[in-house]
């Protein structure tokens, strides 16, 4: 798959939005959904490549472990140990207990489950938690424990058609199960892999078996912009609660990022060459060393100057 510098820009654009969120959810009352913009776009290349290797007979499981685990593990290990370093000097006894058992579960990609049975991602609480971000990296590598596996048998035994109804099916599934489990528990269906699922399969299935090629220029404008306005405008407009909505914002934001996708494999648009300029696209390369410091470092701030855990 060539490299594309517009989802590059995608990137950018989710963790900014995250970021920007952290520091003042005044500005992007829903920036965190900047997360699921980023579970779209893992399992749309994640797959991308599967199957790219599977078709040149190159596929190994026990690559692509290694393949996560050497992009995944240097950078995590360098922020656990620089503010495990910072709490054992900082924080009371309590609270680098728990900020270690965060790490402990952080390693063991556990730690949703870890912040699920502690405090909601929204509450105060939450916000003195320094590894409170690793959730979502524990979400998406607890579904490519199984997800690999899974679509490499799909496709020996079945049919093409058979397989992406397969997906398809998961990933509704997984949806109707978000939206049945926000009402009765909000922060489950938040942090649980299992309402996550249909995120990173909505990537994977646009990977699978990509839509019809979209028709002229006129139609590749419209609907990168199409996606481009579901996510800034899920971004600005909605926010935490989603449990009194009938489906999750998460859906606009995702389905966002599918139609950026699409077009992109289309060919070029003013979105994507956007998304592509230089100073954008470098921000989505180092998006995940961004995300994975970022949060720790708002907290310590406000813990440690300005005594405020709240922007």
């Amino acid at each position: 798959m060539e490299h594309r510098r517009d989802i590059d820009g995608l990137r950018a654009l989710a963790v900014l939005s995250v970021v920007i969120y952290h520091l003042d959810s005044r500005v992007a009352g829903a920036g965190f959904l900047g997360v699921d913009v980023f579970f779209v776009i893992s399992g749309y290349l994640i797959t991308s490549i599967i199957l790219r290797e599977d078709r040149a007979g190159a596929f190994s499981i026990a690559n692509f472990y290694a393949r996560r685990a050497r992009r995944i593990f240097p950078a995590l290990f360098a922020v656990m140990a620089a503010f495990l370093a910072l709490g054992f000097f900082t924080m009371l006894p309590r609270e680098f207990e728990q900020l270690g058992q965060s790490a402990v579960a952080t390693t063991l990609f556990a730690s949703n489950f870890l912040f699920y049975q502690q405090a909601n991602y929204f509450s105060s609480a939450a916000e003195a938690k320094p590894l409170l971000h690793t959730w979502s990296l524990a979400v998406e590598e607890q579904f490519y424990i199984l997800f690999p596996i899974l679509l490499i048998v799909l496709r020996r035994r079945l049919r093409p058609g058979l397989v992406l109804a397969c997906l398809g099916g998961l990933a509704l599934c997984s949806l109707l199960l978000n939206i049945a489990l926000a009402r009765v528990d909000a922060a489950a269906a938040f942090y649980l892999p299992w309402t996550r699922a249909w995120e990173l399969l909505a990537g994977a299935l646009l990977a699978s078996r990509p839509p019809p090629e979209l028709p002229n220029r006129l139609a590749r404008e419209a609907t990168a912009s199409a996606g481009l306005l579901l996510i800034i405008g899920s971004l600005l407009l909605l926010g935490p609660g989603q449990e009194e909505r009938r489906v999750p914002d998460a859906l606009w934001a995702s389905l966002g990022a599918v139609l950026v996708l699409y077009a992109g494999a289309n060919g070029s648009s003013l979105v994507g060459r956007a998304l592509s300029a230089p100073g954008v696209a470098y921000l989505g390369v180092i998006s995940y060393s961004l995300y994975l410091w970022h949060w720790p470092l708002i907290v310590f701030y406000r813990l440690l100057v300005t005594q405020n855990l709240r922007a």
